[in-house]
C-alpha cells in the first residue's frame, strides 16, 4: 500500500509476494513490490498508515490492523478515488522467512463488527464501487459492506451504478453487488435497476446472470416499480416457461406477483398444460403455479391436465407428469381443489 511500518523494520525477500485480495492487486518480487511502494507514494503524497492492533496469526505471521488515508492526487490505484480523501481500515498478514525478511504481505479491507464501517471508508467504497464490483474479492467486500449495519441506505455506492445496470447484471461478480442492494437497500433507492431493464426484461430473464436480478426484483420490489418490467415478462410467458433460465424468472412471478399477474400467468399455463407437464421445466413451472395461483386458476390448471382421462392417467405414469398430477392430488386431499376441477382454459385478466 505505502510507508507501513513493516515495511521500514523488516527487508522484503528476493522472491516476496504482495497481495491485496479486495481491488485484485497482486505483485511478486522485491523490486515489482518496491516499485509499487513508490508509485503509491507518488500517487498519493499525503499518505498516511497508523497500526491499530498487532496480533500473531501463525508461526511465521503477525496480523496488523491498519488505518490508512489519503487523497490521490494522480491516478495509479483504480480502486482509489482520485482528489478526494478516503479513509480505509486494513488488516496486513505478514509473513517472515528465518531470516525475517517479509516473504509475503496479504493485505484486505477490514468490515470487522469491532470497527465498523466508518462514512470515510463507506465514500471510499463508493467511489470505486464499479472497480471493486467487476472483481470476485470487490464484490465480495462490497456485499459486506452493503449488510453493514452502519452503511446506511448506501446511497453513494448505489449511484455509482445507475446508468451501468445492464452491464453490471451480466458480470459474474457485479451482479452479486445488484441483488445485495436490492434486497437489503429502501426500494426507492434502486428503483432505476427495474427502469433500466425497460424493454430488455424477457432478454434478461433468459441471461444466465441477469435472471438472478431480475428474480430479486420480483421478490423485494413493490409491484408499482415493476409495471413495465412485469407487462414484458407476462408477453413472453409462452416462451419463458420452457426456457432453461427463464423458468425461474416466471416463478418468481407466481410466488411474489399480483394476484392479476398470477391469473395471466394460469391462462398461459392452462393453455398448453399438457404438454408443459411432460417437461422438466415446464413441470416446476406448473407445479408453482398449482401452489401460489387463487383457487380458481388451480381448479382451471387441475382441469386442463385432468380434461382427458387417457391423457391424465399417461400423466399419472410420466416421469415429470407425475410430478405434477401428485401435486394436484394432494391439493385436492387437502381441500384446496375441488372434487371435479372444471376442464377449459382460463379466460383474459
Amino acid at each position: 500500500m505505502g510507508r507501513g511500518a513493516s515495511d521500514r523494520r523488516a527487508p522484503v525477500a528476493a522472491g516476496a509476494e504482495w497481495v491485496w485480495e479486495d481491488a485484485s492487486l497482486r505483485y511478486s518480487g522485491r523490486s515489482n513490490i518496491l516499485e509499487h511502494v513508490m508509485m503509491s507514494v507518488r500517487a498519493i503524497p499525503d499518505l498516511r498508515t497508523d497500526i491499530i492492533e498487532v496480533a500473531r496469526e501463525g508461526p511465521a505471521s503477525l496480523a496488523v490492523d491498519l488505518c490508512c488515508s489519503g487523497t490521490q492526487a494522480t491516478m495509479y490505484l483504480p480502486h482509489w478515488p482520485i482528489r478526494k480523501f478516503v479513509s480505509w481500515r486494513l488488516r496486513s498478514v505478514v509473513t517472515f522467512d528465518s531470516q525475517l525478511h517479509i516473504t509475503r504481505k496479504h493485505v484486505r479491507l477490514l468490515l470487522e463488527e469491532k470497527l465498523g464501517l466508518q462514512p470515510q471508508m463507506l465514500e471510499g467504497l463508493s467511489n470505486c464501487a464499479r472497480a471493486l464490483a467487476s472483481t470476485p474479492s470487490g464484490c465480495r467486500v462490497l456485499q459486506r459492506a452493503i449488510e453493514e449495519p452502519g452503511a446506511g441506505d448506501c446511497g453513494c455506492l448505489v449511484e455509482q451504478l445507475r446508468g451501468h445496470v445492464w452491464e453490471a447484471a451480466a458480470s459474474p461478480h457485479a451482479n452479486h453487488v445488484l441483488q445485495k442492494l436490492i434486497a437489503n437497500v429502501h426500494p426507492a433507492r434502486v428503483r432505476f435497476v427495474a427502469e433500466e431493464f425497460r424493454g430488455r426484461a424477457a432478454a434478461a430473464a433468459r441471461h444466465r446472470v441477469r435472471g438472478r436480478v431480475i428474480e430479486r426484483l420480483l421478490e423485494h420490489a413493490p409491484a408499482e416499480h415493476l409495471g413495465d418490467l412485469v407487462e414484458e415478462l407476462l408477453d413472453a410467458c409462452s416462451d419463458l416457461c420452457h426456457h432453461a433460465f427463464g423458468n425461474f424468472v416466471v416463478q418468481r412471478l407466481l410466488e411474489h406477483g399480483t394476484a392479476k399477474q398470477r391469473h395471466r400467468l394460469a391462462a398461459c399455463l392452462a393453455a398448453d398444460a399438457a404438454r408443459m407437464a411432460k417437461s422438466k421445466i415446464g413441470s416446476s413451472v406448473l407445479r408453482c403455479a398449482l401452489v401460489h395461483c387463487a383457487g380458481e386458476d388451480r381448479a382451471r390448471l387441475a382441469g386442463a391436465l385432468e380434461a382427458d382421462p387417457s391423457r391424465a392417467e399417461e400423466l399419472n405414469r410420466h416421469l415429470f407428469g407425475g410430478f405434477v398430477m401428485r401435486e394436484v392430488r394432494r391439493l385436492r386431499r387437502n381441500g384446496a381443489l375441488p372434487d371435479g376441477a372444471p376442464g377449459g382454459a382460463i379466460g383474459g385478466a
